[in-house]
């Protein structure tokens, strides 16, 4: 476990991290009946109801397991990218 965390590029997960955040502010919402669907590529939060009666804490989910997944998704492709990119600027 203790190689696992040494493995991994915690600059480019970090990075991950803010791009996720970031993009679920641009990126256009998905409107499901009554529900506020956000992030991408999985929506990992969800905003219920569009009254702002309703108490902000208690309208909303937020789903870890999909954020998690979400950054590790960007965090893999900004390290193929990144090795791809070292192998032509070898060649």
């Amino acid at each position: 476990m203790k190689n696992l965390f040494e493995k991994i590029n915690w600059k480019v997960m970090n990075l991950s991290a803010w791009i996720v955040i970031i993009v679920a502010y641009v990126y256009p919402f998905r409107f499901v009946d009554n529900v506020t669907k956000v992030g991408f590529p999985i929506s990992f939060l969800t905003v219920y109801g569009k009254e702002w009666r309703t108490n902000l804490l208690m309208s909303f989910d937020i789903d870890l397991g999909r954020l998690i997944i979400n950054i590790a998704i960007v965090y893999l492709v900004i390290t193929v990218l990144v090795r791809i990119y070292k192998r032509y600027k070898k060649s």
